[in-house]
């Protein structure tokens, strides 16, 4: 056995190993497949991010929806006076985010509030908590109420960029307001269709240019309740945007 073994051809003969220009080709194509899965996670990630808020937002309303149309009441703090069945809505705005007046909702928010007052507008007192005092809404007065009841926090990098009433699921629709605009959806015990839908156009300070019942050249953008409503959001990077579609039969969808 040992003599056809070193009679083998094999036996002494020096193996070839591999040689510094082919380690650094391989090196090479590991480097450049590991750069193209990182970039990809990052897409991957961002495109995760925006999905889980447009559901988060679809989610959120429809929850608005089943307090104002369902048994859900509220007390509130105005001579422990019983505000029952008053109506929930939904608070979106596209305003720049302040750390002083979160409470008034910005493009990196979004608030169900409890209709103490029954006007179906989002009253609230400056803040810069990220918390509703849900157990003690307070009623003043007619406009003058806390009515925050659940406070959502955009902690990604995506962000509500426009409103559009009427709108067709199409960002580039003339129908969506890209500047500073606050909207409320409200639903009322005994009634799938929203009470009503505040539209309000917001100057410098976030306060609106108008309020309902004056008459005015932009009438048709507030005290409405239009067939469809886009919510447009877009990620961090800028290069991609979900609308979230919500009718006034209650359908709310994501596209």
């Amino acid at each position: 056995m040992f003599k056809k073994l070193l009679k083998s051809k094999y036996f002494g003969r020096t193996q070839a190993g591999m040689t510094l220009i082919e380690l650094m080709v391989v090196l090479a194509i590991l480097a450049i497949v590991g750069g193209i899965s990182v970039f990809d996670y990052g897409k991957f990630k961002s495109n995760v991010s925006l999905d889980n808020l447009a559901n988060d937002i679809a989610l959120a309303t429809r929850t608005a929806m089943n307090y104002g149309t369902g048994a859900r009441n509220t007390i509130a703090t105005s001579n422990n006076a019983y505000q029952n069945f008053n109506g929930f809505g939904i608070h979106f705005s596209n305003r720049d985010f302040s750390p002083t007046d979160t409470h008034a909702g910005s493009d990196k928010s979004f608030i169900i509030f409890n209709d103490i007052d029954v006007n179906s507008f989002y009253e609230y007192f400056p803040s810069s908590s990220t918390i509703c005092n849900a157990s003690t809404l307070t009623y003043i007065g007619y406009m003058n109420s806390d009515e925050c009841l659940e406070f959502f926090t955009i902690n990604s990098a995506d962000r509500i960029v426009a409103i559009c009433p009427n709108g067709n699921g199409d960002p580039a629709s003339p129908a969506c307001i890209y500047d500073d605009v606050r909207m409320d959806i409200v639903w009322r015990r005994g009634y799938l269709e929203p009470a009503r839908i505040f539209l309000q156009l917001l100057d410098a300070s976030g306060n609106p240019n108008w309020d309902c019942g004056w008459p005015s050249a932009e009438k048709t953008y507030f005290c409405m309740t239009p067939d469809v409503t886009d919510i447009i959001i877009k990620n961090g990077a800028g290069d991609r945007t979900k609308v979230i579609s919500i009718s006034k039969m209650g359908q709310i969808s994501v596209k």
